[in-house]
């Protein structure tokens, strides 16, 4: 049976959602160092004192404290972790506070009353990778030596990337931002590019998607889009992003007819003079 649509176009890929995340392990030294503190005899219930608000919103980045100061963060009570109403995971108060930017914002909110017993996010695909992200920032802070965010494919590391920015948490991601951003810019383009991103974040705040609009406009405007086949029809495979390059790409190629046609003039008057 062939694998094309009834119109002949290959379909984009299909992923069964969520992905299955797998859990943020630390390479085997790592791994063999004995966390921080039990699970079980961490204390839920104790507040912060005016030394502690002070140390744990001041927090740059958790991965760079020592392993005392980590410890720190695993005082006190947690807070739910949701996507879609559905509960995923629980973190420290104190560690969700030093990482993520818009939770200190909302913790200091006067109607906060410096609670935050929940932190959600909509979007049912984003729920692994919000998983994910939460799973490993716990995991890395217990250890003896902090592990980066390992990747796990391009499509997985991107909406992981997408859920960190929303929360602020950029720092904790910079390696993958930094592996895919080289692929964006550097590497021919594929049809696996372009659907990892556009499944990603499909719109404008995300800075993949923009950046790859702009990517594919640029190589249309210098005749360099590639025309192997898996990005053969790519447009008719992925409307949305034909639409967004469509918009970008038109005014800028009339733009460079426009310019094109008056060098052509210009030239043509001084072969007409020189005669």
């Amino acid at each position: 049976m062939s694998s094309n649509t009834t119109s002949g176009v290959p379909p984009a890929p299909v992923l069964k959602f969520p992905f299955k995340y797998p859990s943020a392990k630390a390479p085997p030294a790592a791994l063999s160092d004995t966390p921080l503190t039990p699970a079980a005899s961490t204390p839920t219930d104790v507040a912060m004192t005016i030394d502690d608000e002070k140390f744990v919103l001041g927090v740059e980045n958790v991965l760079k404290l020592s392993r005392e100061d980590r410890a720190r963060l695993f005082v006190g009570p947690e807070v739910t972790v949701q996507c879609e109403y559905q509960d995923l995971c629980t973190v420290p108060l104190r560690l969700l506070l030093a990482v993520s930017k818009p939770a200190r914002d909302r913790y200091l909110d006067p109607e906060s009353g410096r609670k935050i017993e929940r932190l959600g996010m909509s979007g049912t695909n984003n729920a692994a990778p919000l998983k994910y992200l939460f799973g490993w920032v716990k995991e890395t802070a217990k250890k003896r030596k902090c592990f980066a965010l390992p990747s796990i494919g391009m499509a997985k590391d991107l909406k992981v990337i997408m859920v960190a920015q929303h929360h602020g948490m950029d720092n904790y991601v910079r390696s993958l931002i930094n592996r895919h951003w080289a692929t964006l810019h550097n590497d021919q383009l594929t049809f696996d590019i372009l659907w990892a991103i556009h499944n990603a974040d499909p719109t404008h705040t995300f800075s993949f998607w923009t950046a790859l609009v702009r990517r594919i406009s640029n190589d249309k405007l210098d005749g360099t889009m590639p025309d192997t086949e898996d990005m053969k029809d790519w447009e008719m495979r992925l409307p949305q992003l034909a639409a967004a390059v469509d918009a970008n790409y038109k005014p800028r190629a009339e733009k460079k007819a426009a310019w094109e046609a008056r060098q052509a003039a210009k030239l043509a008057k001084q072969a007409y003079k020189s005669t």
